[in-house]
């Protein structure tokens, strides 16, 4: 960490109204650091950490807390050469200094500089609750996200990189991902602050067994892992790694300060690559990295060429998983994207008089087309005889029917070599987009399916859209509805909504969740239209309307409250009696109105307008905010943002992967239409570190999804590390 006076005035300025919050956190890390806890990566950043924070103190005349800073700093950094922890006497040293520390204070006026929310204070043009907030992040500030978009120039770095790096590595949109897994926080930041630095993008990982999931989402390069974890250590982990087929080649690199010969030997038989030793150096581990991931990579070009040139298309499960996974989600039924089923005409006949072998080999010929010719995002698989499944993520019912066309069109002109001369593969396909409304990946494939089955029984043949499945009420689910309303049954899960411009704020998305009697949870997509037909709807978003401000009421007796976003549906916003509820809810719980802010679909709100309107002047006068989703530049108008006192927008999903000129011309002039009517952008479902960085680019405010943070059942996570 560089000296605290060779920072520019305003970065000195910004890390000065933190600094009550930052030495709050660095005593919290003290305390909880003894001496079966330090290793010699945590004594460096803990040393760093002091010294650079001595030196802030002394710039606001808080020379007591300076002085004992710098003796933390001088007892830590006798410990560093050469490299050794703490032994009982140092330990106690330190731990005395850290005690030290909770006794100092800071200047009042320093220490009384947080708002009402919690959040810090920092000079600019945006306002939130009366305190200036910052507009423009620092240096640097999306380059620990893989930065794939340029970031603004500062003619005084403060930081400088490390040497020997390539320094156009970050640019390059083909960056090294990295995967942390390491339990101890101070070990983990001391990694990513290194490879970011080194251009790489990484995901950080601090319970073991969240990294099988997190290799499926973030399909990384490498894997760093740690030996020694609860519940599981690294050796059991690489193991379980290894038996997932499409990560039995992931380089697995350990780090580790254990340098017992038989723990090195064990992990490497387990399936690890390499075993590094703690303390070790910044360009020995960026040097180590780079050369397994590149050898990874030349592997790997070479299986994809075979790959390609045998044109292999991916499993019927995992395209089925990755449907399930995109049901899953809160916005299943708005989202764009659906399944398309390709079926031949005569497949039994045509396997009969090919040959089991001959008919094998059109199959492949059919797929490897199909793959040839999809969209870039697109996956491919075989079905059953003679079908084939395609999974598109992007286009809308019209669009999907289109592609389904000329994809249709192109394999009946195509002479395949496994056919006769002058013989042609014919097929029907069905089209159900994910707004027909399917509830799993089974029922969604059978309505394709059944489709076909009709057009084919009235004697037609083509393309056949799903328009819509059945929507009878599944009695089951209503009963189970019921009882959770009376009783126990329903879940809330939060997942954070993080500024991109430096801001603080604690807030989260509530997500609800029913647990069936089979223990599996079903999401929002799955209760509200079967609660909404059952009229039951008003009562579901009165619950988890009431249990948010319970938990605002709680989480205020002990400290700042968070903003929970709540999604509320068009006939809770159409009944006259729910602002008079919601105001008693709020008197009786004693919360502030500004801790919640309720979401309404924006496809509901244009709808009916005018009653809208009036809902959200209510609301106002409550000091409830409101947030419409799914907005895109169709269906947003400036007429609808001056009449709707919303404070918030989300963005379609169609924003996220804005891969064309036109689509990302339509996010920047949505964002930009946004902040002249006074409403905060938010971007859901962000998956992806590049995708975080074209958002940012693109003016967008906030972001949501499973790259800042998986959905969980409590309010934990850390805004201020996120809000550098």
């Amino acid at each position: 960490m560089p000296d605290f006076r060779l920072l520019s005035p305003e970065r000195q300025r910004l890390f000065q109204v933190q600094l009550p919050q930052r030495l709050a956190r660095l005593r919290q890390r003290g305390e909880r650091l003894g001496p079966e806890n330090w290793d010699i990566n945590a004594l460096v950043v803990f040393a760093e950490d002091a010294a650079f924070m001595a030196g802030a103190c002394r710039a606001v005349d808080a020379g007591e807390l300076a002085d004992c800073l710098d003796a933390l700093h001088g007892s830590l950094a006798a410990l560093l050469d050469p490299p050794r922890l703490p032994g009982r006497s140092s330990a106690a040293r330190v731990a005395e200094l850290v005690a030290e520390l909770s006794r100092q204070r800071l200047p009042e006026a320093l220490d009384a500089g947080r708002g009402q929310s919690g959040a810090v204070a920092i000079a600019g043009p945006t306002h939130e609750l009366g305190f200036p907030l910052l507009v423009v992040p620092p240096r640097d500030h999306w380059a620990r996200f893989g930065a794939t978009v340029p970031l603004p120039v500062d003619d005084n770095p403060d930081e400088p990189p490390i040497e020997g790096v390539d320094s156009d590595l970050a640019a390059t949109a083909d960056a090294y991902r990295i995967l942390i897994v390491e339990d101890d926080r101070s070990q983990l930041l001391f990694a990513e602050s290194i490879l970011r630095n080194a251009g790489m993008v990484t995901l950080a990982v601090a319970e073991a067994l969240d990294a099988l999931d997190a290799l499926e989402r973030f399909r990384p390069d490498l894997v760093l892992m740690d030996l020694h974890m609860p519940e599981c250590d690294g050796i059991d982990l690489t193991a379980l790694i290894r038996q997932r087929g499409q990560f039995a080649a992931t380089p697995i690199v350990f780090l580790s300060a254990d340098h017992a010969a038989d723990k090195c030997a064990d992990a490497l038989r387990a399936g690890g690559d390499a075993f590094l030793t703690k303390p070790v150096r910044p360009r020995q581990l960026i040097d180590a990295l780079r050369g397994h991931v590149s050898r990874a990579r030349e592997q790997r070009g070479r299986v994809d060429e075979s790959a390609t040139a045998s044109h292999e298309t991916t499993t019927r499960e995992r395209l089925l998983r990755r449907l399930s996974q995109c049901l899953a989600m809160d916005d299943a039924g708005t989202r764009s994207g659906g399944l398309l089923v390709f079926a031949m005409e005569g497949a039994a006949a045509r396997q009969a008089g090919l040959g089991a072998a001959r008919f094998a080999a059109l199959l492949a010929e059919i797929g490897a087309f199909l793959i040839t010719h999809a969209a870039p995002r697109d996956l491919v698989a075989i079905d059953a005889v003679g079908s084939f499944l395609l999974l598109n993520p992007d286009r809308d019912a019209n669009q999907l029917e289109a592609h389904a066309l000329n994809l249709r069109d192109r394999i009946a002109r195509e002479p395949f070599s496994a056919l006769e001369p002058g013989d042609r593969a014919l097929f029907d396909v069905g089209v159900c987009a994910f707004a027909a409304s399917a509830r799993d990946a089974e029922a969604m494939r059978g309505a394709a399916l059944n489709a076909i089955d009709g057009a084919r029984a009235d004697g037609r043949s083509g393309v056949f859209v799903v328009r819509g499945i059945d929507a009878a009420i599944d009695s089951e689910l209503v009963e189970r509805i019921r009882f959770a309303l009376d009783g126990t049954g329903f879940e809330l899960l939060f997942q954070p909504i993080v500024s991109l411009l430096g801001e603080e704020q604690e807030q989260f998305q509530v997500l609800l969740r029913l647990r069936g009697d089979d223990h599996r949870l079903h999401t929002a997509a799955e209760v509200i239209p079967v609660a909404t037909e059952a009229g039951l709807v008003g009562a579901l978003d009165r619950w988890v309307l009431e249990q948010c401000a319970a938990l605002v009421a709680e989480r205020a007796r002990h400290g700042p409250p968070p903003r929970l976003f709540v999604s509320q549906s068009i006939e809770s916003a159409r009944d006259g009696r729910g602002i008079a509820r919601l105001g008693d809810l709020l008197r009786t719980t004693g919360i502030d109105g500004s801790s919640l802010v309720l979401e309404l679909r924006v496809r509901d709100v244009t709808e009916a307008p005018a009653e809208i309107a009036r809902y959200a002047k209510s609301l106002q006068a409550l000091g409830v905010g409101l947030a419409l989703s799914g907005c895109d530049i169709d269906t947003m108008d400036d007429r609808l943002l001056r009449a709707l006192p919303a404070g918030f927008v989300k963005i379609a999903p169609r924003y996220l992967h804005a891969d064309d000129e036109v689509t990302r011309d339509e996010l920047h002039a949505l964002v930009k239409l946004a902040h002249e009517n006074g409403q905060r952008v938010i971007a859901p479902r962000v998956e992806d570190a590049r995708g975080a960085a074209a958002l940012w680019a693109a003016g967008v405010d906030f972001v949501q999804g499973n790259f800042v943070q998986p959905a969980d059942r409590d309010l934990a996570f850390d805004f201020h590390a996120s809000a550098i």
